[in-house]
């Protein structure tokens, strides 16, 4: 038997040495990483279950009183209950809205706890611009408070203008607009799109350079937490791995909810524009429940880039980044309206701002790289 030279033999046993090192490293960093991904998946699940259930630190005005006698022109008694939040309607007004006729003022505050459910109906009588009667509820009164007027509200910052609201009022059209510009799938994938991240993949091997994101609005939620920016790689597979976290943990609605109103939207001098409520007031100063389609999807056009691509900085840039936004819209996938995420298709059709908000009409790509591949086609009330 022919036995093994003192060379060979060193040398298996100094390769034995290297294998046995190598697995402890391999083993010791991905225990390491488990405990780093632990770390930050107990923190985005908080946050987003706390986001989701509006946990923003919230500033209000002090409440303005009206008597009888005040000249309700020029206290702007209708522009503070629509900067308290109350919808303007053409009807009776129901908690959270109101509305304007020649000779009343009609306003319903939205219940302030889930105990109170009712809230009263408050009628003022004009004469002219003046009050001249205070109804509540039928009893007449000499003053009644008005609602209280959202500032803003921030979640770490007081540099941050932010208006929260609910997924059920966000004007559907508006969803659609986001989803048709920053993730066409978003209600059919588990938080990854294998289909954006490829294209993605293979069009920056094209640029040889980092031109386009395949991430999806989940792992965007996730980014926005961890409040990370750029596109290193290792941030990228953090974000892909806790954004299958959070969609387990979470319906698509909530999670579109807290990315809807976190997402950021340019500044305003110190402060950072945040969530689609603020951001109709900041481009268009007017609420969200009242712009055009076309409005809706400029809006979610410039997501993309904010402070490069405005209707106050560069409208023609966003035109052609509401172009494509706007062409992409039939290719959305929707959810079941009796459901929390399922793709369901709907008989013909397809959404479009052309003849709706009498602005633009379809003229192609503009340009524009769209994050997510093709959906269901869907017919969707844009207007609403």
């Amino acid at each position: 038997m022919e036995r093994s030279s003192p060379k060979r033999l060193r040398l298996r046993r100094t390769l034995r040495l290297v294998g046995i090192a190598s697995l402890l490293t391999v083993t010791g960093l991905t225990l390491l990483y488990t405990i780093r991904i632990g770390a930050l998946r107990s923190r985005v699940l908080k946050e987003v279950a706390a986001l989701s259930g509006n946990a923003y630190s919230h500033v209000v005005s002090a409440p303005t009183r009206v008597r009888v006698g005040t000249d309700a022109r020029a206290s702007g008694v209708a522009a503070r209950l629509g900067r308290a939040g109350l919808k303007r309607v053409q009807r009776a007004p129901e908690p959270g809205e109101y509305r304007v006729d020649a000779g009343t003022i009609q306003f319903c505050d939205a219940p302030q706890t889930e105990v109170d459910t009712r809230a009263p109906l408050v009628t003022l009588v004009l004469d002219g611009p003046v009050i001249e009667h205070i109804d509540v509820d039928g009893r007449e009164r000499e003053n009644v408070l008005l609602p209280v007027e959202h500032i803003t509200s921030f979640r770490s910052s007081l540099r941050e203008r932010r208006t929260p609201v609910a997924y059920e009022d966000i004007p559907p059209g508006l969803v659609l607009a986001v989803l048709a510009a920053e993730d066409r799938r978003f209600f059919g994938h588990p938080g990854l799109d294998t289909r954006g991240i490829g294209r993605a993949f293979l069009r920056n091997l094209r640029e040889r350079r980092v031109v386009e994101g395949g991430s999806t609005i989940t792992q965007q939620v996730v980014k926005q937490i961890l409040r990370r920016r750029g596109r290193a790689l290792r941030a990228k597979v953090d974000e892909a791995i806790l954004a299958l976290f959070v969609e387990r943990r979470f319906t698509k609605k909530q999670i579109l909810q807290v990315y809807l109103n976190e997402v950021y939207l340019g500044q305003e001098g110190p402060f950072a524009i945040h969530g689609v409520a603020q951001g109709a007031r900041h481009f268009f100063g007017k609420p969200m429940h009242t712009l055009t389609m076309r409005e809706r999807i400029e809006l979610a056009a410039a997501i993309r880039a904010p402070n490069a691509a405005s209707p106050r900085r560069n409208p023609e840039r966003l035109e052609a980044y509401a172009n494509a936004v706007e062409a992409a819209l039939e290719d959305v996938a929707q959810p079941d309206p009796q459901g929390d995420g399922t793709e369901v298709a709907a008989a013909g059709g397809h959404a479009s701002a052309s003849g709706r908000a009498g602005a633009g009409g379809h003229s192609g790509a503009g340009g524009m790289s769209l994050q997510s591949g093709r959906g269901v086609r869907v017919s969707v009330d844009a207007s609403e």
